[in-house]
């Protein structure tokens, strides 16, 4: 018929978006964990820590997370695909868990903290990450899953010895399902812990 197709035919703000979503995202992010850090929690504090360990016992450090501009653009186009507003309106489950971590007042820093040490259990951070998935499936690859597979391979192409990982706690189980590990079929002198 000669007309494109609004698929075929980026718009004017859809090019914007892209150009610009994900620094805005990254600041967003960066004004997170500030704030986080003005209330007294540590963010990236473990990352810190094992950085200075690698340093004095003069170990390599392996940086093996996909670069973080290529995460905010993938982002970016997963919060473009999604549907927001249907992101969180589903009915929450029935675990009081989730619910306590729903239930937050983020302008309550006793609340905030009393969840940062829920979401410090791996059992928690699994139940969230599994919300994450079955609500936001775009949003939890680009942000989770995609990285997975990126450390996991990161990792497996070390030719070191012996490897230590640090992550994210919501990134252990992928990275343990990409490296085949089971839970009780660890290899031999490593623990995923």
């Amino acid at each position: 018929s000669g007309q494109a197709t609004r698929q075929e035919r980026p718009s004017l703000f859809g090019g914007i978006a892209n150009k610009f979503l994900p620094d805005l995202l990254g600041q967003a992010l960066k004004s997170l964990y500030a704030s986080m850090d003005r209330m007294g929690f540590s963010s990236g504090e473990e990352f810190a820590v094992a950085l200075r360990e690698a340093s004095q016992l003069g170990v390599p450090v392996l940086l093996a997370d996909r670069d973080v501009r290529v995460t905010l653009r993938r982002l970016a186009d997963a919060l473009q695909n999604s549907n927001l507003d249907a992101i969180g309106t589903s009915q929450l489950p029935s675990d009081p868990v989730l619910q306590k971590v729903d239930s937050v007042d983020l302008s309550n820093a006793d609340q905030i903290r009393d969840m940062v040490e829920l979401i410090k259990e791996r059992d928690t951070v699994r139940q969230l990450t599994t919300e994450l998935r079955r609500e936001a499936p775009l949003i939890y690859d680009a942000m989770i899953g995609e990285r997975d597979r990126y450390m996991a391979q990161s990792l497996l192409g070390t030719s070191a010895a012996v490897t230590v990982g640090v992550v994210g706690m919501a990134h252990m189980d992928g990275i343990e399902a990409q490296l085949g590990w089971k839970k009780k079929q660890q290899p031999c002198g490593v623990s995923p812990q």
